[in-house]
């Protein structure tokens, strides 16, 4: 699960930092229609905005991805990313 992603216009988005590093709205981003261009910096495929029942921002790959042979970061890293995320907007 990234939480980074390329946008065509703004350059690089950070779902963990508050501005997202650039000032866009997260809910526009993750409800806007048709979805806006942010793709994986890794693979290039789309990545769509979400937001957990717990309100931490996250993205996540578009259905129909091929297979990666290489994957960046274990999945227990980004499950500690995720913990922290949620525990920083949680103390905030």
């Amino acid at each position: 699960m990234p939480f980074t992603a390329l946008h065509a216009g703004l350059g690089r988005l950070n779902a963990t930092l508050h501005d997202l590093g650039h000032n866009p709205d997260w809910s526009q981003l993750r409800k806007a229609r048709p979805r806006p261009p942010l793709t994986c910096p890794e693979c290039e495929w789309r990545l769509p905005a979400k937001l957990s029942k717990c309100g931490v921002r996250y993205l996540c790959h578009a259905p129909g991805r091929p297979p990666v042979e290489l994957v960046v970061g274990a999945p227990h890293d980004h499950m500690l990313k995720l913990e922290m995320v949620t525990a920083i907007r949680e103390a905030g």
